[in-house]
């Protein structure tokens, strides 16, 4: 079946987006973070802002790694939810286009659409809003990122970093991530549909979003392409409007269906659009709230090196990142580079003071001696403290 213009370009908008992930976190692990270097992908994720909401009301400040940008960007995506629906999910997402890619590698191998038992499908649907309490109470409760190493997210986007420091931090996130793509060749949008919080948070904003897909019963020729075609698995001929939670607003089930009577119209406020105008009304909310962001001067994706190493405005060695440099380190935490050097038990012709620290170790694999991020932050917290 031929490819409609709006899938296509929907495909376009997908594939930017997944694109522009992937060049962030390949610059990030490429280039470290810091002003001199490259935000990590945190920082361009909506979800966290949700997760610093609690700490950014209570101190006015983010959890580490997360900054205003994914604020204007959680924004973006509430703003656009309640308008077009969970516009986010359906052209935007990384995660749920890497998905969806495999989803049709596994049509082409199988032939066929795999789907779970109605029953179980139903109950498993509810573990992302599960999922989505106990991941907000824990990083509320600690204000750290305490997903983090289960993220297939930001496992995806470490995996420039090599497999060493990607199966040593995101060794679940990772499995998650595999899994997740996998099962989605079977299973159409498997994270998405079971597991990711957040969906779940956008699908709750979506009850009171003014969209709405409309079936017409009396030109319906209840051929079932639209519930064939539907990610989701939205029974769409059985009902006369799709209000469910779960619907990402892909306009699949529009696109294909072939009465070219208006069986299926898209609404705003109980007023037809045209789908084409919905699907480019999402992503100029999308990325106009981007753009004001920047120009409002709200959009700030990268702290100082100093805001980094702190906590609670004071510095802390075990806030030492792997990006850093040793010269860094020195001038961050006032020690004197040759004290830092002789403490390290290393020499700045094995290793010289612009080198990063998660690259240090390459510079000594002919050597006994170990010195990683840990190895500099235990180092560090010694020099410091023998000054008091």
């Amino acid at each position: 079946m031929k490819k409609s213009k709006i899938q296509i370009f929907r495909l376009i908008s997908q594939l930017f987006f997944l694109i522009l992930v992937t060049i962030a976190g390949f610059r990030h692990q490429i280039l470290g973070g810091g002003p001199s270097g490259s935000p990590p992908v945190d920082s361009i994720c909506p979800f966290g802002a949700i997760e610093s909401i609690y700490k950014l009301v209570a101190t006015g400040k983010f959890i580490d790694k997360i900054d205003w940008s994914a604020l204007v960007l959680l924004i973006g995506a509430i703003i656009s939810t309640i308008i077009v629906g969970r516009y986010f999910c359906g052209w935007i997402c990384a995660l749920g286009t890497m998905q969806e890619l495999f989803g049709k590698l596994g049509l082409k191998i199988f032939k066929k659409r795999f789907n779970l038992n109605y029953k179980l499908d139903k109950i498993l649907r509810y573990l992302k809003y599960i999922l989505l309490v106990i991941i907000l109470y824990f990083t509320w409760k600690t204000g750290t990122l305490v997903i983090r190493p289960y993220d297939p997210f930001a496992a995806y986007s470490h995996i420039p970093a090599g497999f060493k420091e990607l199966w040593g931090e995101f060794a679940i996130g990772f499995s998650v991530l595999i899994i997740s793509l996998i099962a989605s060749m079977f299973y159409d949008r498997f994270f998405c549909k079971y597991a990711c919080p957040l969906g779940a948070f956008l699908g709750i904003i979506s009850k009171i979003s003014i969209f709405k897909i409309k079936r017409e019963n009396s030109t319906c020729i209840h051929c079932n392409l639209c519930n064939k075609k539907c990610p989701v698995n939205i029974n769409v001929s059985g009902i006369n409007q799709v209000d469910s939670a779960e619907c990402i607003s892909c306009l699949e089930c529009v696109t294909v269906c072939p009465t070219n009577k208006g069986t299926l119209k898209t609404h705003i406020k109980n007023k037809s659009i045209k789908p084409i105008i919905i699907a480019i009304f999402g992503l100029v909310i999308y990325l106009g709230t981007a753009g004001i962001g920047h120009i409002s001067g709200y959009w700030k994706t990268n702290k100082t090196l100093e805001e980094i190493a702190k906590i609670d405005d004071k510095l802390a060695p075990e806030n030492i990142k792997g990006f850093m440099t040793l010269k860094e380190i020195s001038d961050i935490y006032k020690i004197d580079i040759e004290v830092l050097y002789d403490e390290l038990g290393i020499t700045i012709k094995q290793v010289p003071e612009d080198t990063r620290i998660k690259k240090i170790s390459e510079l000594l694999s002919s050597s006994d001696k170990k010195v990683d991020e840990e190895v500099v932050r235990e180092t560090v917290a010694k020099i410091l403290e023998s000054k008091k």
